[in-house]
Formats: structure tokens, C-alpha cells, sequence
């Protein structure tokens, strides 16, 4: 994400009402987390709001695919499954790893973004408990709000206390860049590194 795409966001948010931060929230986490951090920063928003917000929209979307896996296999898996990557093979072999496997498995769902969704709807294919699943969503999703939180509210303040003289204006906008620019390029980097060895190892090639 660039710079200009990151302000929309935080133009978006600053916008809107809480509401429709957290339906954004339950498809967009990291993205509109940090951004409404960051506004919350300027003072546009209630950063506990944001945090609350964000977890809970993040445990929602969760929620969504675990419940489509676990009880939409003959409705909507199998007739538009294909279209979302969700493919037979892979989420029995992803509903395989969650039984033997599952911290790992749903640890790489929630931070590589090419298998979330099938690492979460192979949660419920697999039939893990909900208390469980919730369980290890709640602990594994706690470590990545709180992050995304304390990134764009530090963004915010580096932003703040430049931008506090009207004549640093040019300076708080590259300092914010070179952030994103490289809080962006590293969080590629890690993901892509995660997906490539998570997908050599455990998965299947789609069908």
C-alpha cells in the first residue's frame, strides 16, 4: 500500500460512523486498523473505540468463514467455493492439517493472506470446536490488533508533531511516506516469505 492509498483510508474513516468502520473492519482488518488509529491520533476517533472495533470485527469475519465450513459444505462450498480458491482438494487437505495441526495452521490463516480463507473455512470443514476455535482466534488475533493499533497510532503521533507547524507540513508528509513505504514493504516481505514456505510444505496446488 502506498502513501496516497493509506491517507484514503484515513480520509474514509474519519468520515464515516463507527458502524461502517466496523463492517470495514470485518473484510479490511490491518488496512482500516491502522488508519483509524492514526485518525484517532489527530483526535477524529476514540482509540479504544478502534481497538474494541477492530478486534471484534476481526473475530467476526473469522466467525463468517469458520460457519460457512462448518455448516456450508453442501450449500454454498461446493457451488461458489471455486470462485474464492476455496477448491475440494484444498480445504480437505487444510481441514486435515487443522486436526493434526491446528495453532500452526490457523496461526499461517490468519497471517498469510492467499490461504485465510481456506485455512478458516477448513476450521469448520473439520469440524473444530467452536469454543476452541474461538479460543485460539481470540489468542491469535489479540497479538495482530494490538500491533496494527500501536502502528497507526505511532504514525499518527510522528505525523502530529511534525505536521504541529503549518511550515513542516512538506516533512511530515515524507516522514509518514518513508513509514509506510517501508511498514509496508517489510509486511510483504514477512507474509510473502510465511506463504511460500507454508504452501511448499503443507498444501496442495489449487484445482
Amino acid at each position: 500500500m502506498d502513501f496516497s492509498s493509506f491517507i484514503n483510508v484515513v480520509d474514509w474513516v474519519t468520515t464515516h460512523s463507527y458502524l461502517l468502520i466496523f463492517l470495514a473492519l470485518v473484510v479490511e482488518g490491518p488496512i482500516v486498523t491502522a488508519a483509524s488509529a492514526f485518525a484517532a491520533t489527530l483526535g477524529y476517533l476514540d482509540l479504544r473505540v478502534v481497538f474494541v472495533l477492530s478486534f471484534l470485527g476481526d473475530l467476526t469475519g473469522d466467525l463468517t468463514y469458520y460457519s460457512i465450513g462448518y455448516w456450508g459444505r453442501k450449500g454454498f462450498i461446493e457451488k461458489y467455493g471455486k470462485h474464492f480458491g476455496l477448491t475440494p482438494s484444498r480445504l480437505e487437505r487444510v481441514a486435515g492439517l487443522i486436526k493434526t495441526h491446528p495453532i500452526k495452521t490457523l496461526v499461517a490463516s490468519k497471517y498469510i493472506p492467499i490461504i485465510s480463507a481456506s485455512g478458516l473455512v477448513g476450521a469448520g470443514l473439520a469440524h473444530l470446536s467452536l469454543r476452541r476455535f474461538f479460543f485460539l482466534d481470540i489468542m491469535i488475533t489479540l497479538p495482530s490488533t494490538i500491533f496494527f493499533t500501536i502502528t497507526g497510532y505511532y504514525f499518527g503521533l510522528v505525523f502530529d508533531s511534525v505536521f504541529s507547524s503549518a511550515r513542516n507540513i512538506q516533512y511530515a508528509v515524507g516522514v509518514v511516506l518513508v513509514l509506510v513505504v517501508i511498514f509496508a514493504l517489510l509486511y510483504r516481505k514477512l507474509f510473502s516469505y510465511l506463504s511460500k514456505n507454508f504452501e511448499e510444505n503443507n498444501l496442495p496446488p489449487s484445482q
